[in-house]
């Protein structure tokens, strides 16, 4: 929701997959590259630090916190990356947001 730059990309129909990624394929960001507050990260930073991480390591899956939810992660996949056929989606479903998102 963060990155929308207009109210009416909240009416946009969405849908929310379930992929399954072995778990021995998922390396996880050492959050010690992150700046304490990482709203304050630099875009051109962050790509630097992605980039180094799917194309110098050769990463499938990459596990990064939440910019926007402090507990939660997010997993980022390489879809350059031989073995990213092993990630299948499991489920496919319709989401909406909340109306009052956008009335406002």
């Amino acid at each position: 929701l963060v990155h929308f730059e207009s109210k009416s990309a909240l009416k946009m129909p969405y849908s929310i997959m379930k992929i399954f990624v072995p778990d021995d394929l998922i390396i996880t960001l050492d959050i010690n590259l992150l700046p304490k507050d990482r709203l304050l990260i630099n875009e051109d930073r962050l790509w630097r630090l992605l980039d180094n991480y799917f194309y110098n390591k050769n990463v499938l899956a990459l596990r990064v916190p939440s910019m926007v939810i402090g507990e939660e992660f997010n997993v980022l996949l390489n879809p350059n990356h031989p073995l990213y056929q092993e990630c299948k989606v499991e489920n496919i479903e319709a989401f909406s947001l909340d109306e009052r998102l956008y009335l406002q």
